[in-house]
């Protein structure tokens, strides 16, 4: 969400995934005959080792996880359930969206 959200500490990061998003969004514009779709995974916070150190803060931990109403983190499978999903037969008529893994945390 940093690409919705200005913050200079992300100046890079925000620009780099605006620039992918609207790059999938006409990708997804072209004519695929059906057999291929063009969708974002938009991911909140979730729990890796990547964001290992910065969740082990007892500050940011309780400050992010009060604006998630789903009040967890997310797991590595709640994306990988819907990757599979856009992959399988019964998503095969999704594309061109952008589909937050979030918590609800971008309400």
């Amino acid at each position: 969400m940093q690409e919705e959200r200005r913050n200079p500490k992300h100046f890079v990061y925000a620009a780099t995934k605006t620039a992918q998003t609207n790059m999938i969004l006409i990708l997804a514009w072209q004519p695929t005959g059906g057999d291929v779709t063009f969708n974002v995974i938009r991911p909140g916070v979730i729990e890796t080792d990547r964001n290992r150190h910065v969740l082990s803060n007892e500050v940011y931990l309780e400050r992010h996880l009060a604006l998630i109403p789903a009040d967890r983190f997310g797991a590595p499978e709640d994306c990988a359930g819907l990757a599979v999903l856009l992959r399988s037969t019964e998503g095969s008529y999704i594309n061109g969206a952008v589909i937050a893994v979030d918590g609800g945390r971008r309400l």
